[in-house]
């Protein structure tokens, strides 16, 4: 087997995204925890209100910055992770579905035209000829259509060793799926808003 599965690529991008979480929230909690204003020229001589107020600004200024690294952070991993699923998916769609040489090719509108018990024959014929890229082109065709007698007969007579690729290849992400983990970036990593930074008079 080439390379890392869908399930081992999915679980490090599930890992990558809770470690960006984490580094989010710690950020925010540092935000969160600023008592006073930084890098202020006179500070003691500003009211609570002025200091507060600064205090404020600067919060967000953090806030919105650490969500900023951290947005990027999520469109660059998920854009990743896009590029491996779809080299992973590519690697098992060639390893299932090619149908190889003129044996397979010529299979091909035999088995686009069959009916499913049509399929069921087509494969007999191929599994007892020897042939598998005859054997792989029905697949490919049962596989398009959801004839999952035809594609369970496949796995179980013509090539057993295939069960684990093609039960990977069924829950890898859709593009429609990855389109959408990336949309969620502003969702994903919430702007948690300045009422929450605990805005408040700085310590006496």
């Amino acid at each position: 087997m080439k390379g890392k599965s869908i399930h081992e690529i999915k679980d490090e991008h599930g890992a990558e995204m809770t470690g960006l979480l984490q580094d989010y929230y710690r950020e925010i909690d540092e935000v969160r925890a600023m008592r006073d204003p930084e890098g202020v020229a006179y500070l003691d001589k500003l009211t609570a209100e002025g200091r507060a107020e600064i205090l404020r600004e600067q919060k967000a200024a953090a806030k919105d910055d650490a969500r900023s690294r951290a947005l990027e952070r999520y469109r660059e991993a998920a854009e990743t992770h896009r590029g491996r699923v779809e080299s992973r998916k590519a690697f098992l769609d060639k390893t299932l579905f090619n149908v190889g040489g003129t044996p397979g090719e010529a299979m091909l509108p035999h088995a686009a035209t069959a009916t499913e018990e049509g399929l069921m024959d087509l494969l007999d014929a191929a599994v007892i000829g020897g042939s598998p890229d005859q054997a792989r082109a029905v697949l490919a065709v049962a596989h398009r259509r959801g004839a999952e007698a035809v594609v369970g007969a496949y796995l179980e007579r013509a090539n057993p060793e295939a069960g684990e690729l093609y039960a990977e290849y069924q829950v890898a992400p859709s593009a429609d799926e990855l389109d959408k983990q990336e949309a969620q970036a502003e969702t994903f990593v919430h702007d948690p808003g300045p009422d929450s930074l605990r805005y408040g008079p700085p310590a006496a």
